[in-house]
Order: structure tokens, then C-alpha cells, then sequence
């Protein structure tokens, strides 16, 4: 399976969900990249660290048109990269959905 990381991902994404997320030193001691694979699955930010690796999707809302592409990039990623939990951060949605034997966190970005 070939996939693609990119590690130069748009500075302004990059700023929009530092300031959503509320976390300061997100790049500190941290390499994040971009997750693409063959089949068109996508994760919008890989993120490894001395604690491992992590798996972040980010959309303004979970709704019924984005949820299924949403959960299958990120799942994507999380068994490319054996991750047992990701997350996807909203603006205010709070969900728990466990799947394929993953652990996918809901939650707005601001808690």
C-alpha cells in the first residue's frame, strides 16, 4: 500500500487549529504531517511525539454528508499506523464511537 505524508502542510490550517484547539506548543517536539493513501482516504494531521503516534481529523460539525468520509480517513490512518484511538475536533459536537475495534473521541476543539 503506498501512502503519502506530507510534512509541509498549509501554514493556515496549521494556525486555524492552534487557535481552535486552544494548545499552545503543538509544534514542540512534534512532527506533524498529512495522511493520503491510494484509495482516496485522507487524516489531516498525523502527529508523533516521544509518547507515540496520534491521529487528529478536524471539521467544523459531524453531519450526516461528512461523517462516513471523515471516520474512514481517520480510521485509515489509525490502522496504517496501529493508533487503537483518534480524534476528531469540531466546534461543538461530543460523540464516542467505537468501530473496528478503534476508539474515535468526538469533541469541540475548545475543551
Amino acid at each position: 500500500m503506498s501512502i503519502y505524508l506530507v510534512y509541509s502542510i498549509s501554514i493556515g490550517i496549521l494556525i486555524n487549529f492552534r487557535r481552535l484547539s486552544g494548545i499552545s506548543g503543538i509544534l514542540k517536539d512534534r512532527d506533524i504531517f498529512y495522511y493520503a493513501d491510494k484509495n482516496g482516504c485522507e487524516c489531516d494531521f498525523i502527529i508523533k511525539s516521544q509518547e507515540g503516534m496520534e491521529c487528529i481529523q478536524v471539521c467544523w460539525e459531524l453531519n450526516t454528508e461528512n461523517q462516513d468520509r471523515e471516520i474512514k480517513g481517520l480510521l485509515a490512518a489509525m490502522e496504517y499506523f496501529d493508533v487503537k484511538e483518534g480524534k476528531i475536533l469540531t466546534f461543538n459536537t461530543e460523540d464516542l464511537i467505537l468501530t473496528n475495534g478503534k476508539k474515535i473521541i468526538v469533541k469541540p476543539a475548545w475543551k
